[in-house]
């Protein structure tokens, strides 16, 4: 089956680019009016709807997807021009309203509210922000990625349904840096496959044996011995990664490269543990490639068939190179707050 998005947006456009995701698009021509006393919820979910049913193609699956922005008792779509602009604009200076975006994958509609406070605007931010033309095609006149990203003093929303409307668009596996965070979101959200991705000390292992399918951060006999008691007091096999110090950088976790092979070996002899491949963050600075080509390289002599590599800035190098994961949170949800 054959993926088409149904929209002429470029920033939908670059998500599932972002993605890797083969798709062709196609612009939905509909009647955006919307009815009488009808609700933002109800309103954008019949937008989302529409759109997918008037683009539905034989052999494909149809992605289609519309927001919205309210403040109080008004919607606001897209600017009808500048005027309409700087009037969403001086409407939104300075106080909290909330976002609204339906997505539909026929015959399934869902959708996500995001709570976003805009610091206040000068008339003259207002009119450069609608002169930028950043805004033209989105509702309320404003990306949040754009450039009023830098006006948005804070954004709160529901995680759960955020990984939800993420899960609508195919998303399939997880990540999370943090074990109490993981464990709170695997456990309201069963049925999610996570990995866990970030640092993990000794005494948090408890809280992510059995919650994560892939621990990616393994990188010490120590650790690796905790893991292995858990999982074997909880009755499962935990799969997991080690992660390599492939820069050589002092402040960095993980095994120097000369080091993986001994640390396979203790690894592969503990009981209810099962090391799938490595893992790796390159130095922040210079060409990360020759680094994931050693790990790749690293791996294939160990017989490890799985590489985590590459972030939101440098993916598409590390596909390049080999990776099976790569950790992209930032490119789908953003920076994380807090």
């Amino acid at each position: 089956m054959k993926l088409l998005l149904c929209s002429a947006s470029p920033r939908r456009r670059e998500f599932l680019e972002r993605l890797g995701v083969r798709f062709s698009a196609a612009a939905a021509h509909i009647d955006e009016s919307r009815k009488a006393g009808e609700p933002a919820l109800s309103y954008v979910r019949r937008m989302a709807r529409a759109k997918a049913e008037t683009c539905t193609r034989a052999g494909h699956v149809t992605l289609a997807a519309d927001t919205v922005v309210v403040v109080g008792d008004e919607v606001l779509g897209k600017p009808r021009d500048r005027p309409d602009a700087h009037r969403m604009l001086r409407l939104l200076s300075g106080i909290e309203h909330r976002v609204i975006t339906a997505v539909c994958v026929p015959p399934e509609v869902r959708s996500v509210e995001t709570a976003v406070t805009f610091g206040p605007l000068s008339e003259s931010q207002v009119r450069w922000l609608a002169a930028s033309g950043d805004g033209d095609d989105k509702a309320g006149a404003y990306a949040v990625q754009g450039l009023a990203g830098a006006f948005v003093e804070r954004i709160d929303g529901s995680f759960t349904k955020l990984l939800r409307a993420a899960q609508a668009a195919g998303q399939a596996i997880f990540g999370e840096n943090y074990a109490q965070d993981l464990r709170e979101k695997a456990d309201a959200l069963p049925g999610v496959e996570w990995h866990f991705i970030g640092a993990l000390q000794t005494n948090k292992a408890k809280l992510v044996v059995g919650r994560a399918a892939l621990i990616h951060t393994c990188d010490r006999v120590a650790l690796a011995q905790e893991l292995s008691k858990r999982a074997k007091s909880a009755g499962i096999t935990q799969r997991v990664l080690l992660e390599v110090n492939v820069g050589r950088e002092p402040q960095k976790a993980g095994a120097l490269p000369e080091d993986v092979p001994a640390l396979l070996e203790k690894v592969r002899a503990l009981p209810s543990l099962a090391p799938l491949g490595l893992m790796c963050i390159p130095p922040a600075e210079g060409d990360p490639r020759a680094h994931f080509r050693s790990l790749r390289q690293l791996g294939q002599g160990l017989g490890l068939t799985e590489l985590s590599m590459g972030m939101s800035a440098d993916y598409e190098i590390a596909i390049e190179e080999g990776a099976t994961l790569v950790r992209v949170g930032t490119a789908i949800f953003g920076e994380r707050a807090g």
